[in-house]
């Protein structure tokens, strides 16, 4: 069973002021408030998502999310809209990265596209990478940017291979992979500890318990949740990174803006395309 073994010793312990803080659910109301008035509609629903508001906040570095749109133009304008949220972020210093996926699939109906859309937070990449105890955790710093990034994930890669090596890790050619998407999302070190080692033995679902947290339901949407064995229910990082997600949604879905965006009708993926998606992993190219 996975335990405190696995956590990295001697390395440098940042202070709170060195480690990028999270934005609360209002601060992150109030800026999606200001986005929804720039973006076409399909986005201006993807923007409600509870796995959108965790990586804005910053809790989260990496998330993704689908949407429906008509061929031809409301598919440019998606694209329009993706650019005007960059500029926004790139003129406000807010450290998101918005993007599309490469592949585009078409969904049932004829003349619909899939869209998978992208998001990620550098301040939150910095956060995580401050944050971790897992071994072999490479440090960052959002002043290094996107390039600094690429490093980053080079870096921690080798880092937790090294680890691995050393037996300070699950074992398994897989393993690194799935701990990488772990620290992309942002989880709790010990639920991807958990995680992973129940993927490699091939463990019964049964044997997880899933975070199940307050308010990440409200949408249909890939599911911010994560999984961890029962006995570590009371691990101080997961019960502090729940009751933060909590907070956020909790104050963002309760905001003035939400409560006039919610009575709008959605246009977000169907259910079933949806459910494709619910808790796969992070998709094929993340650091882009």
């Amino acid at each position: 069973m996975i335990n405190t073994k696995y956590m990295k010793e001697g390395r440098h312990e940042f202070s709170p002021q060195e480690i990028p803080p999270l934005r609360s659910g209002n601060e992150v109301a109030r800026l999606i408030e200001e986005w929804s008035h720039i973006v076409p509609e399909p986005l201006q629903h993807i923007l409600r998502q509870s796995t959108v508001a965790l990586t804005v906040a910053g809790l989260k570095p990496f998330t993704f999310t689908h949407v429906d749109v008509e061929k031809g133009d409301e598919l440019e304008t998606v694209k329009s809209g993706i650019d005007a949220l960059n500029t926004i972020s790139n003129e406000q210093g807010l450290g998101l990265v918005w993007w599309l996926s490469d592949e585009i699939e078409k969904s049932a109906s004829d003349g619909i596209e899939f869209l998978e859309i992208h998001l990620k937070n550098l301040l939150a990449y910095e956060r995580v990478s401050k944050t971790s105890q897992l071994p072999g955790v490479a440090e960052y710093e959002v002043s290094r940017g996107e390039d600094g990034l690429h490093d980053w994930y080079k870096n921690t890669r080798s880092g937790l291979q090294e680890a691995q090596k050393q037996g300070l890790l699950p074992q398994g050619e897989k393993a690194v992979g799935i701990m990488m998407q772990g620290l992309y999302f942002g989880y709790p070190d010990q639920a991807i500890l958990d995680f992973t080692n129940w993927y490699m033995k091939k463990g019964e679902h049964s044997e997880l318990t899933d975070s199940d947290m307050k308010f990440t339901r409200m949408y249909k949407e890939p599911v911010p949740d994560f999984d961890y064995y029962s006995e570590h229910s009371d691990d101080t990082a997961i019960q502090a990174y729940k009751k933060e997600a909590e907070q956020i949604l909790k104050d963002f879905y309760g905001s003035p803006w939400h409560r006039t965006a919610s009575n709008r009708p959605t246009r977000l993926a169907s259910a079933e395309e949806i459910e494709r998606y619910q808790r796969v992993g992070v998709p094929s190219k993340p650091e882009k």
